[in-house]
């Protein structure tokens, strides 16, 4: 039945949504040229592009209550949900490692999308979709839009300020595995709390 609901979503996003899948590739492209700190962070901004387009569009169609409807779990439907994110980030690191060759041709800015800078990616976009993903199951996309796209200029500030991005270049450079590694850890708690909210949000929800 997972895979029946995530198949379900991926025909919407490949027939009813295409004009965001061209954006979203042009997008992460394109922002992931302009610094260090976009191209990091720019995964996560990916997810939550393609994640919200979905999100969005099921509530415009009412799309939820022919899921609610079906006989599926609500459970299923949260693991649904974090299963997408995930996979919305993986697909969404490519254009930001391809942004990251780009600039080191053309800005010279001497870091490359190692294994490491990989690792630091997937872990900003793990802690990222952790948040986003229980605000929109609570509020809904219209209400939590705003909250979303001001967490991740934060979150883009951030990995733009010249002592991160240092730290960054290190990482691509050297990679200290047992930093990176702490960090994916925390990243992976923070995912795992962040569906354990979302499902008690699920459980009581009411879809009306």
């Amino acid at each position: 039945m997972i895979g029946q609901l995530i198949k379900k979503d991926f025909i919407h996003l490949t027939c009813s949504l295409r004009s965001v899948l061209i954006s979203w590739i042009l997008i992460c492209l394109c922002l992931a040229m302009v610094s260090v700190g976009t191209s990091v962070t720019m995964p996560a901004f990916g997810a939550y592009m393609l994640f919200y387009s979905m999100k969005a569009y099921e509530e415009r169609s009412k799309g939820y209550l022919l899921t609610a409807s079906l006989p599926v779990k609500r459970k299923e439907v949260c693991k649904v949900q974090y299963l997408e994110a995930l996979i919305f980030l993986i697909i969404s690191m490519p254009c930001s490692a391809l942004g990251l060759l780009l600039q080191n041709s053309i800005k010279g800015t001497k870091i490359l999308p190692t294994a490491m800078m990989l690792l630091v990616m997937f872990g900003i976009g793990l802690i990222y979709v952790s948040i986003i993903i229980p605000c929109v199951a609570y509020f809904g996309t219209h209400k939590s839009r705003y909250a979303v796209i001001i967490f991740y200029g934060f979150v883009v500030g951030v990995a733009s300020v010249d002592i991160v991005q240092n730290a960054l270049r290190r990482v691509a450079a050297i990679g200290r595995v047992g930093n990176v590694g702490v960090f994916i850890g925390i990243a992976c708690l923070s995912f795992l709390l962040s569906y354990e909210i979302s499902l008690w949000i699920f459980k009581n929800k009411d879809f009306k």
